[in-house]
């Protein structure tokens, strides 16, 4: 049995598991482990023998978190994805912490004229502004000189 072949076993198996590849590195692992087993039984000193003991045990464990990706991942492929209705997947995901996009202008509702009661709360130019709108600008001019002198504002609005 040649040691350099142990290693370079051991070596394809770790080297695989990192590369993804877990099924080639699980066929390497199990056979550096029957390498060292078998290795094991061929030495005589015990001092020796419990090294290789114990590089074999180090070797078992990695094998396991090996196995144990190999399951997880499996897992993964056994459990079937949730059944959607037909509607849902035509829909995008939307993130119920993301608004929706704004409303278009020229289809939002049209803002209902503010009570009468407000409408004094506005400063005097906003009221023109409104009236030039309504009933045009000459005439939104004397309203707001009527107002002005009525509640005695100054022309500074």
């Amino acid at each position: 049995m040649n040691l350099a072949e142990i290693c370079d076993n051991a070596k394809k198996g770790r080297e695989y598991a990192l590369l993804g590849n877990y099924d080639s590195s699980m066929v390497y692992y199990q056979g550096v482990l029957q390498q060292i087993q078998r290795h094991c039984q061929a030495v005589r000193d015990p001092a020796v023998r419990g090294r290789w003991q114990q590089v074999r045990q180090e070797l078992l464990e990695e094998y396991e978190q090996v196995k144990s990706i190999v399951s997880t991942l499996e897992s993964f492929k056994i459990d079937k994805p949730p059944d959607f209705p037909v509607s849902c997947q035509d829909e995008p995901f939307r993130d119920p912490a993301v608004w929706p996009p704004p409303v278009p202008a020229e289809h939002r509702e049209r803002p209902r004229s503010p009570p009468k009661r407000l409408m004094f709360v506005l400063p005097v130019s906003a009221h023109v502004f409104a009236l030039c709108h309504l009933v045009g600008v000459a005439q939104a001019y004397q309203f707001r000189a009527v107002v002005m002198s009525h509640f005695s504002v100054s022309s500074r609005d």
